[in-house]
């Protein structure tokens, strides 16, 4: 978990779950360009399940306005640990 403080916050969580369950969250899809997350929530918003080579991410914050989600959750890609 990654907590991030400055002109906004938000916490960037990464995990290697043992096991996927599929299913369908109530939100607003999101194209992320090499994947699609889902939007959840209001305060705070959460961007979530996404996955790339086997770690899962999550980012939530109560004022990072979405284009700056998007911005966060493409620079993920390829990248773990950051």
């Amino acid at each position: 978990m990654l907590r991030y403080e400055g002109t906004y916050h938000y916490t960037l969580t990464e995990s290697r779950p043992r096991e996927q369950t599929v299913s369908m969250l109530a939100g607003e899809p999101v194209d992320l360009g090499f994947t699609v997350g889902v939007l959840v929530g209001d305060e705070p918003k959460t961007l979530v399940w996404w996955t790339e080579d086997g770690v899962e991410f999550r980012l939530s914050s109560a004022e990072l306005p979405v284009e700056e989600m998007v911005r966060i959750a493409r620079s993920t890609e390829g990248e773990t640990g950051k």
